[in-house]
Formats: structure tokens, C-alpha cells, sequence
């Protein structure tokens, strides 16, 4: 019976395959959105949602008042421009000074500044009502220098502020392919070409909080992951056959 030794390379390379990290959110493209969708429309106006943290500054006329208005009892964050906020609960509560409890997750920041200003209407004259995101946080994963959890100090983050926060593609990155992830009851994905201007101003380029920003590897880089495995499949299947033809001379 005659040995199939000559598929042993073939058999080293799909095993290495086999065993070189996938990339992540491989089954993106079934939620991928279509050019015509109309949840491709730019949505600017980011909504409140469970776990959020809010900066809420309510200001009167009268020193006093303000006073006990002021935030007290508010967490502190690392980011720069601001300080302490308010925590949205998993119900989508806040609860604040003279008014209480309010509900206010899945409304806008200026439905809830009017919403906050009806309510102090009832106890304080003229209410003025700064209502402000304190995490946009984003994840911007694979092929960046500084893959990670990024904070965006600001309410019109872009997807070129969280690459520049998270140090530029390397250079292995597919730059013509990029993932944006938004997150809702039915997640979406739409790519972003990077090697094009025609992105900019777009669904994609405006981010939301907690989008995914996910930067495929090239094939280049992954050639480059199994190519030392080839290389050791390719020995290992020299160093047998060398032995199987001296044992075959001897015999």
C-alpha cells in the first residue's frame, strides 16, 4: 500500500490554519446595512440610555436654592473636560433634588433638559437645566496601536477621534474595510473606507455611545502568522522522508 506522505505538507498547513486566531464579529454581515436603509440616516440627537453617566446642573435666581441644587453626591470620572454626573439606573432612572425620581432613558438630551425644566418649574422660578454626557465610551478593537475602551469628550464624537485615541491603524490594518458596530435591539454593521472621503459627514462617521469600531487585519498579516508553522511542517516532512528513504535503502 502506497503512503500518502506526499499530502503530509497539506496536512500541516490546514492544521495550522486550523489553529491561527480567528478574527472577531465574523457573522457581522448578516446584519450589514444596505445603502438604501433608512437607518442609515445621520441621528445626531444621542439618546439616554440605562447605565449612562449625566452630568445635570440646575441654576435659579436665588443663591440659596442653587445651593441645594448643586450636585452633591455624584461619582467621579476621569475625563478631562468634565467631573461628576448623575448614573442613569437599569431602569432608566435618575433621581434628583426636590423633584425625585424621573425616567428619562431613551429620550435626547434636549427632551430631557425640557423635562427637567417642567418639573423645577413646579418649586423654582426660571430654571436653567445643563444636561451633558459624561461617558462616551466607545471599543475600538483589532488592528490599532492602542486597541481598547475609548472615551470621547465630547457629545459629537467621530470615528476618526476614537482611531486618533487609540494611536492610528498599524500597519496591518485593512484600512479599506473598517467595522462600525451600533448596538440597539437589532445591532448593525456598516464599513468604512478609509481610503475614500466619501465616508465623512455619515451614519458610520458620527458615533453613538458604545459602538464598536473593529479593524480587520490584512491577509498579508495572517500569512504572516502561519508562515513559521509551514516552515515547521515543511522540516518535520523533510526529516521523514529522509528517514523513510534510508529505511527503505536498508531493507
Amino acid at each position: 500500500m502506497k503512503h500518502p506522505w506526499h499530502l503530509l505538507p497539506l496536512y500541516v498547513l490546514i492544521l495550522c490554519l486550523s489553529s491561527c486566531s480567528a478574527p472577531y464579529f465574523q457573522d457581522s454581515d448578516s446584519y450589514l446595512l444596505q445603502e438604501n436603509d433608512d437607518s442609515l440616516s445621520v441621528n445626531r440627537d444621542l439618546v439616554v440610555r440605562p447605565y449612562d453617566i449625566l452630568y445635570i446642573n440646575v441654576k435659579t435666581y436665588g443663591t440659596e436654592i442653587n445651593d441645594y441644587l448643586a450636585i452633591t453626591d455624584a461619582s467621579p470620572l476621569e475625563s478631562g473636560a468634565y467631573y461628576r454626573g448623575y448614573l442613569v439606573s437599569r431602569s432608566g432612572t435618575v433621581e434628583l433634588p426636590l423633584v425625585g425620581m424621573i425616567h428619562i432613558s431613551g429620550k435626547t438630551l434636549k427632551e430631557v433638559r425640557e423635562e427637567l425644566e417642567d418639573r423645577f418649574s413646579k418649586y423654582v422660578n426660571n430654571p436653567f437645566i445643563e444636561v451633558k454626557f459624561l461617558t462616551f465610551k466607545v471599543y475600538v478593537l483589532g488592528e490599532v496601536q492602542s486597541p481598547g475602551l475609548v472615551t470621547l469628550a465630547t457629545e459629537a464624537g467621530t470615528l476618526m477621534d476614537a482611531l486618533s485615541l487609540s494611536g492610528d491603524l498599524t500597519d496591518y490594518g485593512n484600512r479599506e474595510k473598517i467595522k462600525v458596530i451600533r448596538q440597539g435591539e437589532r445591532p448593525t454593521v456598516q464599513y468604512v473606507d478609509l481610503t475614500k472621503t466619501d465616508f465623512i459627514g455619515g451614519a458610520a462617521f458620527h458615533l453613538q455611545p458604545n459602538d464598536i469600531v473593529y479593524i480587520e487585519p490584512i491577509a498579508v498579516k495572517n500569512l504572516q502568522k502561519i508562515t513559521p508553522f509551514v516552515s515547521l511542517g515543511l522540516s518535520l516532512f523533510t526529516a521523514i522522508v529522509t528517514l523513510l528513504t534510508y529505511l527503505a535503502r536498508r531493507q
